[in-house]
């Protein structure tokens, strides 16, 4: 009896399209940040420090904004996709501990870099160093490209787990398995200079974010995996 009640209060479907949603603005919003609407992301750019010096003082208040909405938007989005994703597979046992241990690495990487960026837009408010304003600038920089690991192990063992639970396309889920063998080398291609690897893992990994969150609100999950067993569970 318990575990039926606990099957009726399963809504595979709800979860399905809130994951599908949070995927979705995820990607819009990381995209908006992007494009300069919240004055411009250098963090990704090889510009001279005098640009970087301006930059800062020109937009110091939208800098701070803009990393704060991304601390939010990877709290609130992207934890809002996997979190309801791997519940959808109603997986036990290690793989959904590792997702939760990349979400943490990236949620947390994240949070740090913005800790950074605010000691640097304060630091050139009060009149501080150029150096000193230009070093905490690097590692912001630095910091955009220190959550590979968490980024690999949330995908690809998320994809797993879809496979599994045929939660998403076949196809995704194989995909899923590329971008996250993609993270976990990636750091090694930059420290021999090949700098590319980046804004190429963020591509990849935003196209199957994007993939993911439209396939769960067109076609969401209707029986999970729990209820399947339960169904055939003997009285």
């Amino acid at each position: 009896m318990e575990q039926n009640a606990q099957t009726e209060a399963s809504n595979p479907i709800a979860l399905s399209r809130l994951a599908g949603l949070c995927g979705i603005g995820f990607v819009l919003l990381s995209f908006l940040g992007l494009s300069g609407a919240l004055g411009g992301n250098l963090l990704f750019s090889d510009v001279s420090p005098t640009d970087v010096l301006a930059w800062i003082e020109q937009n110091a208040k939208l800098i701070s904004l803009n990393i704060f909405l991304t601390g939010l938007e990877y709290t609130l989005l992207y934890g809002g996709l996997f979190v309801p994703l791997v519940q959808l597979t109603h997986a036990r046992g290690i793989l959904p501990v590792l997702v939760y241990l990349g979400l943490s690495i990236t949620i947390v990487t994240t949070w740090v870099q913005a800790g950074m960026i605010y000691a640097m837009v304060d630091l050139a408010a009060r009149g501080g160093a150029d150096a000193g304003v230009l070093a905490l600038f690097t590692l912001g920089k630095t910091m955009q490209f220190t959550d590979g690991i968490g980024v690999a192990l949330v995908i690809g063992c998320t994809s797993v787990l879809a496979l599994r639970a045929r939660v998403l396309p076949r196809w995704l889920a194989w995909y899923g398995f590329i971008v996250a063998v993609f993270f976990a080398v990636a750091d090694a291609f930059r420290i021999f200079g090949l700098g590319l690897v980046g804004p190429v893992g963020v591509l990849l990994a935003f196209g199957w974010i994007l993939c993911a969150g439209a396939s769960l609100l067109a076609r969401p999950v209707r029986v999970s995996r729990a209820s399947t067993v339960a169904a055939v569970a003997p009285a």
